[in-house]
């Protein structure tokens, strides 16, 4: 397998779902890995439940890029999304009902950039984050209270100038936070780079000078 973007690991730590020549792969540690998707659609993006049980993750083969979800013990898959844009960076909520993502017109421009929470029972979305410039992926608090992103904190209205910085939110509220790890410095890149919350919620990863 060549190629491999987006791992994921699993909650019990013992597989890693990833991306490899445009499908979807899921390898249980020490194990070859099992080609999950075999078509000529693009995946990205597998995001774990918190029970292990499901996966999502994006794809085109509606036409746009949507989140589905994959349900592991049988292997039904369902779309969850199906707007005329694209839906990018799942992650559930830690109850596993819910599930938060970033719009954008197309994967690779990230305009749209707006941060939505997607309840599975009602199939309702609503969105928390107003229109961002390429926001990051989103990480949820370990209470499901509130997720973090990062996001550009601009010194002007130039294009692009600023900082990206970790902008903590209010799922409830939409109150927004941000936070500077260092003073006028940015994480590396806001989409790969964190934050990511610790199951624990005692701690974010994120990665800085490269």
């Amino acid at each position: 397998v060549k190629g491999i973007v987006t791992p994921s690991l699993s909650p019990d730590g013992q597989s890693v779902a990833f991306v490899a020549l445009g499908d979807l792969w899921v390898m249980r540690i020490g194990e070859a890995p099992v080609r999950i998707t075999d078509d000529a659609f693009y995946e990205s993006d597998p995001a774990w439940s918190a029970d292990g049980d499901r996966l999502a993750y994006i794809s085109d083969r509606a036409g746009t890029l949507d989140i589905w979800v994959r349900d592991m013990a049988s292997g039904e898959e369902t779309a969850v999304t199906s707007a005329d844009g694209a839906e990018l960076y799942p992650s559930w909520s830690p109850d596993g009902s819910k599930i938060v993502y970033q719009t954008g017109s197309d994967y690779h421009s990230h305009t749209g950039g707006e941060t939505v929470i997607l309840d599975l029972a009602s199939g309702e979305s609503r969105r928390i984050v107003e229109d961002l410039f390429q926001p990051g992926r989103p990480s949820w608090s370990a209470d499901g209270s509130r997720v973090a992103l990062a996001a550009v904190v601009p010194y002007s209205k130039r294009f692009r100038e600023g900082t990206s910085q970790i902008l903590v939110v209010d799922v409830e509220s939409g109150e927004q936070s941000f936070y500077a790890p260092c003073e006028n410095v940015s994480l590396t890149t806001r989409s790969e780079n964190g934050p990511v919350w610790s199951p624990d919620g005692s701690a974010m990863a994120f990665v800085m000078n490269g």
